[in-house]
């Protein structure tokens, strides 16, 4: 199976994946633009769900997850989500880079 890879230099200049509306963005908090630009990708990331990645993309994927953890700005929504008719799970997320939390720790 052929794969094709897309090369990103400088993710700035990619007006399709940054949002450039910036108006909402706190710039006193030197993280808050490098976690809002991994949310967006996040988001493309996501959009690509498919049974199959490479080895580089999940490691991407999961560099991605792991940075939004630790610094993004959480806000934590707790969820009730219906997995069969008669049952359902509780979930706790980010409603900013929708990360899952296991609260029951």
């Amino acid at each position: 199976m052929d794969s094709e890879y897309v090369e990103i230099n400088n993710i700035a200049d990619h007006d399709d994946i940054v949002d450039e509306k910036m108006d909402d963005v706190d710039l006193t908090d030197d993280n808050t633009l490098e976690v809002n630009q991994l949310i967006e990708i996040k988001k493309i990331f996501d959009n690509y769900s498919t049974h199959w990645h490479s080895k580089e993309y999940n490691e991407i994927v999961e560099k991605v997850n792991k940075y939004l953890l630790q610094f993004c700005n959480h806000t934590k929504e707790t969820d009730l989500f219906d997995i069969t008719p008669e049952k359902s799970m509780t979930v706790c997320y980010c409603t900013r880079c929708y990360c899952v939390f296991d609260d029951s720790k």
